[in-house]
């Protein structure tokens, strides 16, 4: 799975069904995600989900779908930028930077959030021509949640990338336990977001 954090734009499904017979093959990449989410959320008794970086290419199909299933005033999308429209009328938004630990902790607690759902990030081109930028989101954002997350004691699902793999990967089939070594900082981000994900808190 792959995320991205791009500016508001008039109507983020339009955008996705205007990708013609790509939307298909991107509306099966959520499916899995949405059904893994759903079925914690069941388990656990978790009612409320945040989407953050939710204006991206996936988050508005991801919360459409689970909005379907848990309820649609239980997703809510959140990202940095002001959203349209379509984007408020289709169910809860709420302005979150992930950088401000403070403001993603604040939000998680007045709006009952039980999972996060982390898709902030900048992606390949964009870090690449800022890094600081790429850093501050990819690595700090990622941080913030993570905190967050045991603080409140919430659940969270951090999506990774093929590009977190290198050309020094083996493939067909790529093992669990493989050489990544990605060339992109992006790619490099997802390694530590993958790593950081393995350390017991």
């Amino acid at each position: 799975m792959r995320s991205l954090l791009v500016q508001s734009f008039p109507s983020p499904w339009q955008q996705v069904m205007g990708m013609g017979r790509n939307t298909k093959l991107l509306m099966e990449r959520l499916v899995f995600p949405a059904s893994c989410i759903r079925a914690v959320c069941l388990h656990t008794n978790v009612s409320r989900v945040l989407i953050t970086g939710a204006l991206g290419q996936l988050g508005f199909g991801l919360a459409r779908i689970l909005r379907d299933q848990l309820g649609h005033h239980n997703v809510f999308m959140s990202d940095i930028h002001k959203a349209s429209k379509c984007v408020t009328d289709s169910g809860p938004y709420v302005y979150l930077n992930v950088r401000d630990q403070g403001l993603l902790t604040r939000t998680c607690v007045e709006q009952d959030i039980g999972c996060i759902v982390h898709y902030s990030a900048i992606l390949s081109a964009d870090a690449e021509a800022n890094t600081q930028r790429a850093l501050d989101i990819n690595i700090i954002g990622l941080h913030n949640v993570l905190e967050v997350s045991r603080q409140l004691n919430l659940k969270l699902f951090v999506p990774s990338t093929i590009g977190s793999f290198g050309p020094e990967s083996p493939r067909n089939p790529t093992p669990d336990l493989a050489v990544q070594r990605p060339k992109s900082l992006y790619g490099i981000c997802k390694v530590h977001a993958e790593l950081m994900g393995e350390v017991k808190t």
